[in-house]
């Protein structure tokens, strides 16, 4: 679904921040972006550790300097599940 969301905000002209908590499971979302002339920004993160989503939210905020829209996304599976 965060593919899925990413990618209709770029077509509508948007810039995205994207999350994961690896940088390579982003990377096939970044080129789809990108190639629809829209800026990507990646972040590592870790939805159940508040220090991660503090540094996440500065580093997109370092690199896009605002963020307009938030779209709530994690998704929990057998293997993620603590």
């Amino acid at each position: 679904m965060g593919r899925t969301y990413a990618l209709a905000l770029a077509k509508a002209g948007a810039d995205i921040a994207i999350t994961s908590r690896s940088l390579a499971a982003l990377d096939g979302t970044a080129r789809a972006v990108e190639a629809l002339g829209r800026r990507c920004y990646p972040v590592e993160l870790e939805v159940r550790s508040l220090d991660s989503i503090h540094s996440a939210v500065d580093c997109v905020y370092e690199r896009a300097r605002t963020i307009d829209i938030l779209v709530n996304n994690a998704v929990a599976t057998s293997a993620t599940r603590a």
